[in-house]
């Protein structure tokens, strides 16, 4: 028969042991956030300083998609159109994670302040099979494409400023 394990018992430290853990662990704490603070202070090698503009930003997850809702707010577009714009060019960059049939959430800060949100998750209808995502999709409104009453450009001029990423 095997012997059975020994049961360890936790006995309490004498309190200098405790109090010089304490010390180290607050040491140790303190190095860090000074070292964080420092690495923050100064950007890494290789990396930009943050991007500054009185007339408007786009941030998408490619810079050229960025540049594409940039240059449709130069043209006059707003900020919805901006946001379309690099959501198309989404679409043609990373067609796995982005593109029609794809879901969405807007949210439009209107200019007396309010805010309206959009939410536009995908459903499929109860008609839906296994086989209907590999038809073929047509569109046949652009108009179904931006948000109605908030795009000032014109949608052509989007799918142009997105299309350019296309073959």
């Amino acid at each position: 028969m095997a012997a059975r394990p020994r049961r360890l018992q936790w006995e309490p430290e004498p309190p200098r042991v405790i109090a010089a853990l304490l010390l180290f662990l607050h040491l140790l704490a303190a190095a860090g956030g000074a070292a964080a603070a420092a690495a923050s202070a100064a950007p890494a090698a290789g990396r930009r300083e943050a991007v500054t503009s009185p007339h408007g930003a786009v941030a998408a997850d490619d810079w050229r998609c960025s540049r594409i809702g940039r240059d449709a707010l130069r043209e006059g577009g707003s900020a919805v159109d901006a946001a379309v714009a690099s959501a198309l060019c989404l679409g043609v960059v990373s067609p796995a994670s982005s593109g029609v049939g794809g879901g969405a959430f807007m949210l439009v800060r209107l200019a007396d302040g309010t805010a309206v949100v959009y939410d536009s998750r995908e459903t499929a209808p109860l008609a839906a099979s296994k086989d209907s995502s590999t038809a073929e999709i047509e569109i046949r409104s652009q108009e179904k494409l931006f948000v109605k009453g908030y795009g000032k450009a014109i949608m052509p001029n989007i799918i142009r400023l997105a299309s350019r990423l296309g073959s």
